[in-house]
């Protein structure tokens, strides 16, 4: 049973743990460049932030498009040249991912298990996919910021487990691991619970 609408102000809470985030892990001395679409949200929830003048936000509306093929406005070229490593993303994850393509019958029901399953395809686009496609010997995004020295392969991705007593963790992440992250637009909500554990 689904229940239309999200929660009031479920995007401002979004993005405001997207910002804490950004603020816990970059370095102080230098500016957050923070570049999105138009969302009203994003603008809220970066005006209530506490460490809002840490953050130098790029807005690039999506501007209105003509039939397919049709040339390109200035307003959508620049919007596009911006944004481009966020449509990469997106058309990475639609590629890769069935439970994000447009017509699935692999769609997610919980938000759970679509975020563990983020997890997997950041790790994958980092420290398994090289930048490039065409070049041989491209590095990784990881590779490039001095994070791994060369191109990770799965085995070596889930090699060993990871607990989050022991690794310092953002608390909503910490609620992901736990499986304790509902789903407002699903009821009723249950958790797996160990009954007959010992």
């Amino acid at each position: 049973r689904t229940r239309r609408g999200l929660p009031r102000g479920a995007y401002i809470r979004s993005f405001t743990r997207v910002l804490d985030l950004l603020v816990s892990r970059a370095p102080v001395d230098r500016p957050l460049e923070l570049v999105t679409d138009n969302h009203p949200a994003y603008r809220v929830a970066l005006s209530r932030h506490r460490m809002q003048h840490r953050f130098r936000h790029q807005v690039y509306p999506n501007p209105p498009r003509g039939p397919k093929g049709s040339p390109r406005s200035r307003a959508a070229i620049l919007r596009d040249r911006e944004m481009f490593a966020v449509d990469l993303l997106h058309g990475l994850i639609r590629h890769s991912c069935a439970h994000h393509r447009r017509e699935t019958i692999a769609f997610s029901r919980r938000l759970n298990a679509l975020l563990e399953r983020g997890f997997l395809l950041a790790a994958w686009r980092n420290f398994v996919k090289t930048r490039s496609e065409r070049r041989s010997g491209a590095p990784t995004p990881a590779m490039v910021l001095g994070l791994a020295r060369q191109p990770w392969e799965w085995p070596r991705v889930l090699a060993r487990r990871l607990f989050s007593s022991q690794i310092p963790l953002p608390p909503a992440w910490r609620t992901i691991y736990r499986r304790e992250w509902e789903t407002t637009v699903v009821a009723p909500r249950w958790r797996h619970q160990l009954e007959n554990a010992v």
